[in-house]
Parts: C-alpha cells; sequence; structure tokens
C-alpha cells in the first residue's frame, strides 16, 4: 500500500505499519500535513501552530529514538490523535468554545 491509499487505511492497518517499520512515520506525516493543509479551512479541527512541522520531527525522532526495533514498538506507535480543547494540555490554549481570555482557562495539564 502506498502512501496515497492511507485516506482509507484503518487504524489497525496503520498501527501495524507503523509497528512493523513498513510506514516511515516522517513520509506520513508529511502525508498528514498536506492532507491538513487542504482540508483545515473548512473543517478547522486544530489549533493554529507556528511550528507543527517541527514539532512533529522532533516528536517522531523522540519516538525512533526510544523505540528503534520495529518489534519492540506499542501497538498504537506513531498513531495521530487529537485532544478536544476542553482539556488542558500544555503549550496550547484552552477554549472549550468560551469567549474568556485563555489565560483564565489555564490550570494543571489533564492526565
Amino acid at each position: 500500500m502506498g502512501l496515497l491509499s492511507l485516506e482509507e487505511a484503518g487504524l489497525q492497518e496503520l498501527s501495524n505499519r507503523f509497528s512493523s517499520g513498513e510506514l516511515n512515520l516522517f513520509e506520513y506525516y508529511e502525508w498528514l500535513e498536506r492532507h491538513i493543509e487542504k482540508r483545515e479551512p473548512t473543517v478547522r479541527a486544530l489549533l493554529p501552530e507556528k511550528d507543527r512541522k517541527g514539532r512533529l520531527e522532533r516528536e517522531i525522532k523522540a519516538l525512533y529514538d526510544q523505540y528503534p526495533e520495529a518489534d519492540m514498538r506499542p501497538p498504537l506507535f506513531g498513531i495521530p490523535f487529537g485532544i478536544k480543547d476542553i482539556f488542558h494540555a500544555d503549550d496550547f490554549e484552552t477554549q472549550a468554545g468560551s469567549k474568556l481570555p485563555p489565560e483564565e482557562l489555564a490550570g494543571q495539564e489533564a492526565e
């Protein structure tokens, strides 16, 4: 399966391909970033980031450093996920649809 068919890939398939090393996280996230650039203006599901690409590259490198052996990778290795802005995550504004200034809603990061 090439990068073109990733849009139809299910969670289990992506997980298997990441864990086995068949799918390179750097290539996948480049594909995902292009997908986001096309759809995000309409969907508006992500918080704006100044350097999402740089952050993702650092996080991918850290994953590969932590799990260099494909057979030792955890089941959700490399799987992207989203967090609704009602949960506080460090370095991101927590809005929860509120009109209050983000600093009014800041607090300890959710576990």
